[in-house]
């Protein structure tokens, strides 16, 4: 059960590549324990693990595996009740905003989108996770309202922050992409990379 916590922790932490590593042993051990020992506690750090799972999938850009993932952690909820004790997740109106920012992300609303992240002020406790997905969606809709500038500074501060994730989200190769014909050189080209993509900020 503690292991399914670590991973939430190491989700949260943006250390991704850690939390995956760990994923397949902690599957199978919960799996083991579920099936040999069932009760409450474990089916929840199970679905909790699932959820997880999931989650890196996602931040990935692995959606049908982040599918699989899902319909795992919803038998397992079902089995267990909510895993909500164990994969304790905070949903206020923070969590409504970015949602709203990604989905006119997703719906390509980009003057809409853009009036929405300037208007949002992130807390001092939001989750390293969330913070870089809104840096990599923010700079998504500054791109594509022409604000080139300001999109390249908010993927370097996603960068800087959760270097990982926000290597692998599609939002940020999606603005990188936008970005690098807006350069007028090439080597504009390699700094727009390098601050994104690469392994060191510039």
């Amino acid at each position: 059960m503690a292991a399914a916590d670590g991973l939430c922790r190491r989700v949260r932490a943006t250390r991704l590549r850690a939390a995956a590593g760990e994923l397949p042993g902690a599957i199978t051990s919960l799996t083991h324990i579920v099936r040999t020992r069932p009760g409450t506690e474990s089916r929840q750090a199970l679905a909790s693990t699932y959820r997880t799972a999931h989650d890196i999938a996602l931040k990935f850009g692995y959606p049908d595996l982040a599918a699989v993932a899902e319909v795992a952690r919803d038998l397992a909820r079902q089995i267990g009740g909510e895993a909500g004790e164990v994969h304790r997740l905070s949903f206020g109106q923070t969590d409504i905003d970015l949602h709203a920012l990604g989905a006119r992300v997703r719906m390509k609303q980009w003057d809409e989108g853009l009036e929405q992240a300037r208007a949002i002020h992130l807390p001092l406790t939001t989750l390293m996770s969330r913070r870089a997905r809104y840096l990599v969606d923010r700079a998504v809709v500054e791109m594509e309202t022409g604000h080139a500038a300001a999109s390249l500074r908010h993927l370097v501060s996603a960068r800087s922050l959760a270097p990982e994730q926000t290597r692998n989200l599609p939002g940020a190769r999606d603005a990188v992409n936008g970005l690098i014909p807006a350069g007028d050189c090439a080597g504009n080209r390699t700094h727009v990379s390098m601050a994104v993509c690469g392994s060191r900020t510039p």
